[in-house]
């Protein structure tokens, strides 16, 4: 289980540093259409962070259930 919750955590970084290095970078948004990026990171803002937590509870759920 501890090493399920350090891979979704890594994962979730990876995600996260991946979407400030595009979507949420002012430089790079200049270059993209600006109403479809307003509604990717209006999107992603509450997706990102309330799928992890579904990911995890899910994996803790399956793992402590597993007989």
């Amino acid at each position: 289980l501890v090493s399920q919750v350090f891979t979704s955590g890594h994962a979730y970084q990876l995600i996260s540093v991946l979407l400030s290095l595009t979507l949420f970078n002012p430089d790079v948004t200049r270059r993209m259409d600006r109403f479809i990026v307003e509604e990717l990171v209006r999107y992603l803002r509450w997706l990102v962070p309330i799928g992890f937590l579904g990911v995890l509870i899910t994996k803790s759920l399956l793992t402590a259930f597993d007989w």
